[in-house]
């Protein structure tokens, strides 16, 4: 068995927090997915509006420029439009950046060098990235609940809590219990339904969980 750390992603089904209904918790989340979205494709043209252009006599693909920092340029330099809404929540918005960074250098090559990738245009909803700072689960008896900060506010939303996720909610609760480091959480679509995925770092001893 390896003696690293094994990194798990933990995903359930999302529902409204009690006392608020689904139409309200979608409003706050189209709100926060719109941030997001925009937020990655303004990142997008920023990386690729610095980056080299391959000329003829270009020979192989140079280095990304140095000193780019896209962090700096939304929220110090105040360069992305809506910087102001994201308030409180700029340590979520630096994982949205650091997102769109790997994509970006992931396909620079085929971008830059290649000409066979167009520059995307992430559709929305982006997924919205919360840092681990910004957090926590709440565990009444059998059913957890997940307290996480969007930009209109906290909320702490329900999560799917069936005999089917049984092997999700002993991973969730190694977190709670502090057997496993929780990092980044994101909130994302699938099909018609709001999810949330936490990213997870664990001992060794639980790679393998019987």
């Amino acid at each position: 068995m390896s003696k690293s750390n094994i990194i798990r992603a933990i995903s359930f089904p999302l529902y409204p927090p009690d006392g608020m209904e689904w139409p309200d918790l979608r409003q706050k989340l189209n709100e926060s997915w719109s941030l997001s979205t925009s937020l990655a494709n303004w990142a997008l043209m920023e990386l690729f509006r610095r980056d080299v252009t391959r000329t003829a006599s270009t020979e192989k693909l140079p280095p990304y420029p140095k000193g780019v920092q896209l962090y700096n340029l939304a929220f110090v330099q105040k360069k992305f439009p809506d910087w102001q809404l994201w308030g409180g929540m700029c340590a979520g918005a630096n994982c949205t950046l650091r997102a769109t960074e790997k994509w970006y250098f992931s396909k620079r090559f085929e971008i830059i060098w290649q000409c066979k990738v167009n520059l995307a245009h992430f559709r929305f909803p982006q997924p919205f990235r919360v840092h681990n700072k910004d957090w926590k689960i709440i565990w009444d008896g059998e059913r957890p609940r997940i307290s996480f900060a969007l930009p209109g506010g906290r909320v702490e939303c329900n999560i799917r809590c069936g005999s089917e996720m049984r092997r999700q909610l002993r991973l969730l609760r190694d977190v709670y219990e502090g057997r496993a480091k929780g990092g980044e959480l994101a909130i994302y679509e699938q099909g018609n339904h709001p999810m949330v995925k936490v990213v997870a770092t664990f001992p060794p001893v639980e790679a393998d969980p019987k």
